[in-house]
């Protein structure tokens, strides 16, 4: 048996169906064949926009001037888990904006597409996540 974490996209799927999280846990357990599809057009041009519009928010912090951190991709055959520890915690370096990291909590698991540094009334710096796209692998309309 694997990991069992929950993700925005299983959130998401189980919101559309209730069964969902019982086939994707067969599918991670080998009970069950991956289904097959893939993306229609439409949805591959929305998540292509998506990246782009990404990429856009990442030059604009750079372009700014702001001390912008990229987390390292995960490694090949690297567990989610795995790549959150090795990653560590790069807040606590005081960057103004981190993209792409991946958290683990309490057995969520998800990715920031960006993480802005704020100043508090009390001077006190907080990080606000900043969602900038439609979904890294596949475009969600819904």
């Amino acid at each position: 048996m694997t990991d069992r974490f929950i993700t925005p996209s299983k959130i998401t799927a189980w919101l559309d169906c209730a069964h969902f999280l019982t086939l994707k846990h067969q599918v991670e357990d080998g009970l069950r064949e991956t289904p097959g599809g893939g993306m229609s057009a439409f949805a591959r041009l929305l998540a292509d926009k998506g990246l782009q519009h990404e990429q856009s928010c990442l030059a604009d912090y750079a372009a700014r001037g702001l001390n912008v951190f990229e987390v390292p991709g995960r490694e090949r055959h690297e567990s989610f888990a795995s790549w959150a520890r090795r990653v560590g915690n790069p807040m606590s370096d005081g960057h103004d904006v981190i993209y792409q990291l991946p958290m683990v909590h309490a057995g969520i698991r998800g990715i920031a597409d960006f993480l802005v540094k704020v100043i508090g009334a009390d001077g006190l710096a907080t990080y606000e996540p900043v969602d900038a796209k439609l979904a890294r692998k596949e475009a969600k309309p819904g």
